[in-house]
């Protein structure tokens, strides 16, 4: 990956791994899809790039200095579509 996505630094970087999208966010990252690593090397560097991700979050919030327990999510807000 060439320019890593940087954990919980914005609101909008999105990345693909296999069909697992990543969307970042400045209070949680969220992981949907499915990843499918077969046992080649293909399947490998798939792992490789979930794993890099994976380190990366764990180390941004090893590093945060007053972590909460949890994070309240709000609820989501449906406003009306100003384009219809």
């Amino acid at each position: 990956m060439p320019n890593p996505m940087q954990p919980f630094a914005n609101e909008t970087d999105v990345i693909r791994i296999g069909e697992l999208e990543i969307e970042n966010r400045l209070d949680r990252v969220s992981i949907t899809g499915d990843l499918v690593i077969t046992k080649d090397q293909a399947g490998l560097a798939l792992a490789q790039e979930l794993q890099a991700l994976i380190s990366r979050v764990v180390k941004t919030l090893e590093g945060e200095k007053q972590l909460p327990q949890t994070v309240e999510l709000k609820p989501i807000e449906t406003v009306k579509n100003p384009f219809a």
